[in-house]
């Protein structure tokens, strides 16, 4: 229960690339409620470790799952990626880290500076949606 599903289920209208990607995002939702569950004390902090290491390794799929004009519906990414490209990048590769520092710190088995490693991750995702990402209507 504790790790992201092997499959995720992209919107069911999703093909090719864009529903890699949303399984992707979904794995990434999936690994970000373990952590949660980590960070209250129902999962052992050493779980921290393989879910972050997950994310480490979809991070790094991210810039290749967001081709240029791949944003049509159902797709929630925005055409803005493909003028802002480096600064994708560079969010993909700031949640990278912070799965890293995250790992470092679930070593130590210390909850509270858990807690604010954990936070760092969610931020990383908020600020990539903030600037990339659509609120579509289904």
């Amino acid at each position: 229960a504790c790790f992201a599903p092997a499959v995720a289920h992209p919107h069911p209208d999703a093909k090719g690339i864009v529903k890699e990607r949303m399984a992707t995002m979904k794995a990434l939702a999936s690994s970000m409620k373990a952590l949660n569950q980590v960070r209250m004390g129902q999962t052992p902090i050493s779980t921290a470790i393989k879910i972050g290491e997950k994310i480490i390794g979809h991070s790094r799929l991210i810039p290749e799952q967001f081709p240029a004009s791949t944003y049509d519906y159902p797709s929630e990414a925005s055409p803005k990626i493909d003028s802002a490209r480096m600064l994708f990048k560079k969010q993909a590769s700031d949640l990278r880290a912070a799965a890293s520092a995250m790992i470092e710190v679930a070593r130590g088995e210390d909850l509270n500076d858990f807690t604010s490693s954990f936070r760092n991750i969610g931020k990383a995702c908020s600020s990539c949606h903030k600037g990339f990402r659509l609120k579509r209507q289904r």
